[in-house]
């Protein structure tokens, strides 16, 4: 455990990394990592500091998971702060991991406990998603914080339905079919008979995962989905009957996550997650002047390192002439709930934004564990998915059969 506390820490100097605890701004040693590891809000603010002791930036990690893996990512965030600061000097040496204090034994048995319990939760429970529909405006959810009650897609047996993105020219709406298997394609949506949202067919499916079915209209209908496994974003021409059209590639040779299609300041914008920098804590931007590109990343990638507020949640719109953009807090889970950010600035090289409210699930509703994605849908209406955690004995099985190689090549 000791050598896990000293891997990937910065030694704290002139200049160099700290972290915001509830004692204020403080070093970055191991005894403080162990304090903030499985702890809720679970988040921990690290600030670079320059030599003249002004914070040169910011960021939010996520304190769950392994320890070895919470210090190893405190360091490789501070690694990037000090590379956007642009700071030559300190915080390179890793902090010797020494003998720890009987207060960090604590916090370090008190966190492995906690670590325990969450890693026979993720076992024995399974993930149930679904898409449903708010009566309110996108921009009414803004205004309020409150999503208003929800039509939920009646649940299909051994499938789930996540990501839906209004499809305006053909009035439909897609999203992530989620097979049994855990496999992703992309169906399209329609109105059933009583009024819920029904799968009307399947628009893109493969052996590869795909998900997040972001539909954009410019000038004509386009379709950008998550691709992990391509580690390329393709943006397709969508045709009215649903055929596609390779329009653009984007970030070749990167694993983007939820990448999301918007024009602002005069240009086109793609925003998403770099699952190389992780998995749910940071936000990259790249733009072009049209569609077929070149796609250029932004000169400060990652714009944002946060795990309350960073990985996109829908298409950002406009409200009260305010630019909002939709994203994720991913603190205490995947997709736990959606904060809606108020973009201040944006260009080629700088990006600011707030967040302006926090959204969560209703903990009465048939989806109370998460809200993931927030979009504009049809008539004035809001486009949503839930998560509800259940214990599934098929879901349970199929988890220790891949643990065991099951069916694996």
């Amino acid at each position: 455990m000791q050598g896990a506390i000293g891997s990937g820490l910065m030694a704290q100097s002139a200049s160099g990394i700290r972290a915001v605890t509830e004692h204020g701004s403080v070093p970055l040693t191991p005894s403080v990592l162990a304090r903030a590891w499985q702890r809720a809000p679970y988040r921990l603010t690290l600030q670079w500091l320059r030599q003249d002791g002004s914070t040169a930036g910011t960021a939010v990690i996520g304190t769950r998971g392994s320890f070895a893996a919470f210090a190893a990512d405190a360091g490789a965030k501070a690694a990037i702060l000090r590379r956007q600061a642009g700071d030559a000097a300190g915080g390179d040496h890793r902090t010797a991991p020494g003998r720890p204090s009987l207060g960090t034994i604590a916090a370090l048995t008190r966190g492995a406990l906690h670590r325990v319990g969450e890693r026979w939760r993720a076992r024995l429970l399974s993930e149930r998603w679904s898409v449903g529909v708010s009566p309110l405006s996108i921009q009414d959810i803004a205004a309020t914080g409150e999503t208003g009650p929800i039509t939920w897609m009646q649940p299909v047996s051994g499938r789930c339905y996540a990501d839906p993105f209004f499809w305006e020219s053909a009035s439909r709406a897609l999203c992530e079919e989620i097979m049994p298997s855990g496999r992703g394609r992309i169906a399209v949506l329609a109105q059933g008979d009583n009024g819920r949202l029904v799968c009307a067919r399947v628009l893109m499916d493969g052996p590869d995962h795909f998900s997040y079915p972001c539909t954009f209209t410019d000038t004509g209908d386009y379709l950008v989905a998550e691709t992990i496994a391509a580690r390329a974003t393709r943006i397709w021409r969508l045709q009215p009957d649903g055929a596609r059209v390779l329009a653009a590639t984007v970030a070749q040779g990167h694993a983007l996550a939820d990448p999301t299609l918007f024009r602002a300041t005069g240009l086109l914008w793609l925003a998403a997650t770099d699952l190389a920098i992780g998995a749910h804590d940071n936000l990259c931007l790249f733009h072009a002047r049209d569609i077929a590109g070149p796609w250029v990343p932004h000169r400060g990638n990652p714009v944002k390192i946060d795990i309350g507020s960073a990985r996109p949640a829908g298409t950002p719109f406009v409200c009260a002439g305010r630019l909002i953009r939709p994203a994720q807090d991913c603190a205490a889970g995947y997709g736990a709930a959606v904060v809606l950010n108020e973009v201040l600035e944006l260009s080629q090289d700088r990006f600011e934004e707030r967040p302006l409210c926090r959204i969560a699930p209703d903990p009465a509703g048939p989806y109370p564990h998460g809200l993931h994605t927030l979009n504009a849908g049809a008539g004035g209406t809001t486009l949503v998915d839930g998560k509800r955690l259940v214990f599934s004995p098929a879901g349970l099985a199929g988890k220790l059969a891949r643990r065991a190689g099951v069916g694996r090549p």
